[in-house]
């Protein structure tokens, strides 16, 4: 029971998190100044340079996921699909965590866990994820992301080591027939 209470309140709290970003990014940069449309394409957005070209805030909506894949399906299907592809991703999730004996890979599921509802919760409730961070790296501009995609990165990231190195399991010894 106490794993479970771990796990609902650190994704509690990174969602918290991300969500009030994004409400800060919202109230900083859309046009006007707190306004988000039903359509994604809609939005206006304020550009604040945050380390000269490189690293900047910019509002966007992305119907996607990661850089906008999937954007292009109907809305129909779009949404259902991207809303029960996270649901599965969520079981699959809280089965590792379940499952899980190291405390290093409870907290990365945390955090991807976390990262998932951010961007489930703007999912349900727009239609469409809210995005405000951009860098441009060597002249390529990465796409726009939110506190949510970095969480998921992050976590995912940390979950490698554990699940490609987990020492391997000793079978039981069986009692001769």
């Amino acid at each position: 029971m106490r794993r479970i209470a771990v796990l609902g309140l650190g994704a509690a709290a990174l969602l918290f998190l991300d969500q009030w970003t994004k409400v800060l990014a919202v109230r900083a940069l859309s046009l006007p100044a707190g306004a988000l449309p039903t359509d994604p394409e809609r939005i206006r957005t304020r550009i604040e340079p945050i380390a000269g070209e490189w690293f900047r805030l910019r509002l966007a909506g992305n119907k996607g996921v990661a850089g906008s894949m999937l954007a292009g399906l109907p809305d129909t299907w779009r949404l259902p699909l991207l809303v029960l592809m996270t649901i599965v991703a969520l079981a699959v999730l809280l089965t590792l965590y379940q499952r899980s004996q190291a405390p290093a890979e409870r907290m990365a599921l945390v955090v991807v866990v976390g990262g998932a509802l951010g961007n489930l919760s703007d999912r349900v409730r727009l239609g469409y994820v809210v995005d405000f961070i951009q860098w441009e790296l060597a002249g390529y501009t990465v796409p726009t992301f939110n506190v949510a995609d970095v969480l998921v990165c992050l976590g995912v990231l940390a979950l490698v080591p554990t699940l490609l190195w987990r020492p391997a399991r000793v079978a039981s010894p069986r009692s001769p027939a």
